[in-house]
């Protein structure tokens, strides 16, 4: 399958890294060979970069897609602006299971469920994420309220997201609460019916249970090293 960048952030498109420009795209796609990707599910849709529930699932689900044709990725801004503003704060319970089958549970304001580790355009919330291996490495914000979703997002935009998780003493000195969880199966609980997002878009509602789906093969150049995604 040959992927031609068309949606707002292209997500996907960046993290197999393929060209935007329509003769670069034809040319990279022309001499590309096959590459294997793992997908994963929720609750039987399929989504191939990032599944999540809480604020960022809201914000997906309220975008005005007038707005969002006008605005692109500036229509996700305003709309996180306005979830904020009236954010409920609820609490999330995230059970993770192992390649062992070992199985541990986390209360959490937020969650996203990685396959890359690109979010919303090039950020980065998860730098070992990869398309090219099974499994999920979970985003987990401990962390509710309002200040404490501004904060994460200052944290996403300015690049410090991506080495929190590894940075336990961080957390432990003050720090909003973070950590990434690799898991190979995931079940998110919480208020009933509340919106799960896939790639952008609205796929589930809690509960919801995610693993991996079947492997499939996209045209794309070789995935790189993630010491030269980061």
């Amino acid at each position: 399958m040959g992927l031609i960048p068309l949606g707002t952030a292209n997500v996907l498109a960046a993290e197999l890294g393929l060209p935007t420009g329509a003769a670069d795209l034809a040319r990279t796609l022309a001499g590309a060979t096959p590459r294997i990707i793992h997908a994963g599910r929720a609750n039987g849709r399929l989504f191939t970069m990032m599944a999540g529930v809480g604020l960022d699932a809201h914000v997906v689900e309220g975008v005005d897609p007038v707005v969002k044709r006008r605005l692109g990725k500036g229509a996700y801004f305003l709309e996180s602006l306005a979830q904020i503003a009236r954010w409920p704060s609820p609490r999330y319970r995230v059970t993770l299971w192992d390649a062992a089958g070992h199985d541990s549970v986390h209360d959490v304001a937020s969650c996203i469920v990685a396959k890359g580790h690109f979010y919303g355009g090039r950020f980065i919330c998860a730098p070992d994420a990869r398309l090219d291996v099974g499994g999920f490495q979970v985003c987990l914000f401990q962390d509710g309220g309002r200040l404490s979703a501004l904060g994460y997002g200052a944290a996403l935009v300015t690049g410090q997201l991506a080495r929190w998780g590894a940075d336990a003493e961080r957390t432990a000195k003050g720090g909003l609460g973070y950590r990434v969880v690799p898991a190979v199966r995931v079940r998110i609980e919480g208020p009933l019916g509340d919106p799960v997002q896939g790639d952008g878009d609205t796929i589930a509602r809690l509960p919801v249970d995610m693993e991996t789906a079947a492997p499939f093969s996209v045209l794309a150049p070789p995935l790189r090293p993630v010491s030269q995604l980061r």
